[in-house]
């Protein structure tokens, strides 16, 4: 009896328990000027679920300070070169931990490793990297268009066929901030 329950724990607990992973793309192709997102989702052992975490970027294949491209709780680690540019789209306690880069530059292209670190000194830094790519371009510009002075405009207390309405399009590539 002791040996089945045993069993049964055993199971219970291979089954609660979560390995180390990440989903990332392989590669991610951006415009100079523009941003991109490095979509990616990470698990972690259960047993971290309610400890602190920090999550750290790096424009790199290996952990190496001077290659900081993002840190969640200390952005004076960063490097100068990403200060301000880079964020988070998600929340890491949510196991989000997509990166935004602003106004990519072709320095920007290169290797970028997602690392987590929790209070209890558990570490662990996912691969495979995401290769990051800047392109060359035009960028994509906001335009309008007016539409026809024949076309009546209505305005609670007014009506003229004089009036013109301008529509806006833009077009963004990266979420806006939570």
């Amino acid at each position: 009896m002791i040996g089945k329950s045993y069993f049964l724990l055993s199971l219970l607990q291979a089954g609660l328990a979560q390995n180390w992973e990440a989903d990332t793309p392989r590669e991610v192709t951006a415009q100079e000027g523009s941003c991109a997102q490095i979509p990616c989702h990470y698990r972690y052992p259960l047993d971290l679920a309610d400890q602190h975490r920090d999550g750290i970027w790096f424009n790199n294949e290996k952990v190496v300070t001077s290659s900081i491209a993002f840190h969640s709780r200390d952005h004076s680690q960063e490097s100068p070169h990403f200060h301000h540019r880079t964020r988070l789209s998600g929340h890491l306690k949510d196991g989000d931990c997509s990166l935004i880069i602003n106004n990519i530059r072709r320095q920007d292209a290169g290797p970028y490793l997602f690392r987590v670190e929790f209070e209890g000194k558990s570490k662990y830094s996912y691969k495979p990297v995401t290769q990051l790519h800047v392109s060359e371009g035009e960028l994509p510009t906001a335009y309008f268009e007016v539409i026809s002075p024949s076309d009546t405009y209505r305005h609670p207390g007014k009506i003229g066929n004089n009036s013109r309405r301008v529509l806006l399009n833009t077009i963004s590539t990266c979420p806006i901030c939570p």
